[in-house]
């Protein structure tokens, strides 16, 4: 409990004051010369303080009350840091390879999961892990489309997601645009940590005024950390459709991994490999301890006035005194 207005408590040296003068004030008496005694009346009907106690009681009430006690009440709880993360996920016609584990052979290709299915699947946990972010995603391929605002509403992302396919956009592999695509806009917006994460599987090879590590330095200045994610191995088949059916042809496209982690480094970020889902899975965990949600200290507090029922109860103390006064306390003189 505390007192708005605590000054006012000073006051309390005048009912102090008035009880002690009226305490040591005499009573009315009456001189009476050979007199025989006067009967004793009850002590009912004699004079009695107790009207004096209950209204300097409902005095030191009034004062009280002038204060203005209130009663505290503090909930401490935590508010997370939203952070902006947008996803920037590679369509180029060699996410739909495979990507065989060594004692694997390529026969049995169609029944693993191809590139752009394993990258759906770990992204879902990865959106999903991260509730109160907000998220934006961009595919590429030659060029950049967005394929989801940014939005804390997870849902539409996820299904958007679910229906990526390599043949929504033109082949090839534009790492500039698509970084370019994805900090635009994003100067100037309400602080929040931005994150951008690039995932792909094959070499840069779309002209652009700057190089992919010249975008994502110019990313960084404008307060955005650039991870990256080189996805597959060198022993990956694409699935081509022949004479006879479907047949598995090894892929000619290595990653270049040397630029990839130039990039992440003039980004700031870091650069992570995933030949396989668990590679993929254990770098998509890095990257989410690596994005840091800060935690901040929220202290809601409300305050109850008590003066009311302070009040009331002086009020009710000063009646109680005055029915007193002229019934059973009733001082005769």
């Amino acid at each position: 409990m505390r007192f708005a207005w605590p000054w006012f408590l000073a006051a309390l040296i005048v009912p102090a004051a008035i009880l002690f003068v009226r305490r040591r004030r005499p009573g009315p008496a009456a001189r009476v010369a050979r007199l025989p005694p006067l009967p004793t009346y009850p002590r009912l009907l004699s004079r009695s303080s107790v009207p004096l106690f209950l209204e300097t009681a409902a005095l030191v009430l009034f004062v009280v009350a002038m204060a203005r006690p209130q009663r505290l009440e503090r909930d401490v709880g935590e508010e997370r840091r939203v952070v902006d993360i947008t996803v920037v996920l590679d369509l180029s016609g060699s996410m739909d390879a495979v990507d065989l584990p060594e004692d694997v052979p390529p026969v049995a290709a169609a029944r693993l999961p191809s590139r752009l299915a394993i990258a759906k699947a770990t992204l879902r946990r990865f959106v999903e892990s991260r509730p109160g972010d907000r998220f934006a995603l961009i595919v590429f391929g030659r060029r950049p489309y967005p394929a989801c605002p940014l939005t804390v509403d997870h849902a539409p992302l996820l299904a958007r997601m679910e229906k990526l396919d390599t043949e929504w956009v033109e082949d090839g592999t534009g790492l500039t645009p698509a970084l370019a695509l994805a900090g635009s806009g994003r100067a100037g917006t309400e602080p929040a940590p931005r994150v951008i994460v690039l995932l792909t599987d094959g070499r840069d090879n779309v002209p652009a005024e700057r190089t992919p590590e010249q975008t994502a330095a110019l990313l960084r200045e404008l307060g955005c950390t650039v991870h990256v994610v080189g996805i597959g191995s060198s022993r990956a088949v694409l699935p081509v459709r022949g004479v006879a059916g479907m047949e598995y042809r090894n892929v000619d496209t290595p990653l270049d991994e040397e630029r990839l982690r130039a990039v992440a480094a003039a980004g700031g970020g870091v650069y992570l490999a995933a030949g396989d889902p668990d590679a993929f899975a254990a770098a998509m965990t890095e990257i989410d301890r690596m994005v840091k949600t800060s935690v901040v200290e929220k202290v809601d507090e409300r305050r109850s006035e008590l003066y009311p029922g302070i009040v009331f109860a002086g009020l009710l103390l000063l009646g109680a005194a005055a029915v007193l006064a002229r019934t059973l306390c009733l001082s005769l003189p």
